[in-house]
């Protein structure tokens, strides 16, 4: 069901159940996802030509404020960045961080922090599935040489990638 970090930075709710909270939040991605790209190509560019600059101004905004509210911590951050670049115990924690990098936005922005991670890492695989989703769109026109597949064929294929996303 989805995917693990997206999963995981819903674990540091109290809601969290490991059986049915995977369940809901594939349910809610696969309908989401559904109605974007059974709207066509037009609908998702309009859809992530709206939601991504958004997401990068906030990104960009919190990042900034995190880094005011912590300024005498930023000459240890850039040191520890630069001396762990490279080192695969660094590289392993990275993988499962997400439940960390929650905690230290809790610590500078109080309950904010983990439900600001929530919402960008939601935005962010719902822009990213259904920008690849448009991309796949491209190829398969592209290999039915410049005509789109017929509507059946196209709803069909677009179901599947729905509940492979589900069932991921």
């Amino acid at each position: 069901m989805c995917s693990y970090n997206l999963q995981s930075t819903f674990s540091v709710y109290s809601f969290y159940d490991e059986k049915i909270t995977p369940l809901i939040v594939g349910v809610f991605i696969a309908a989401v996802t559904a109605l974007c790209i059974f709207g066509g190509g037009k609908r998702i560019v309009k859809i992530t030509g709206l939601l991504v600059p958004f997401m990068g101004i906030i990104y960009v905004l919190v990042t900034i404020l995190v880094m005011i509210l912590n300024v005498t911590y930023l000459p240890t951050v850039f040191r520890e960045i630069f001396k762990d670049a490279f080192d695969f115990k660094s590289i392993g924690a990275g993988i499962a961080g997400a439940e960390y990098v929650q905690r230290a936005m809790h610590k500078t922005l109080g309950n904010f922090g983990p439900i600001f991670i929530t919402f960008a890492m939601v935005l962010f695989a719902f822009t990213t599935l259904i920008g690849n989703l448009y991309y796949v769109d491209n190829r398969l026109k592209y290999l039915h040489n410049e005509k789109t597949p017929s509507k059946l064929f196209m709803t069909l294929f677009h179901i599947l990638c729905n509940e492979v996303e589900y069932w991921k």
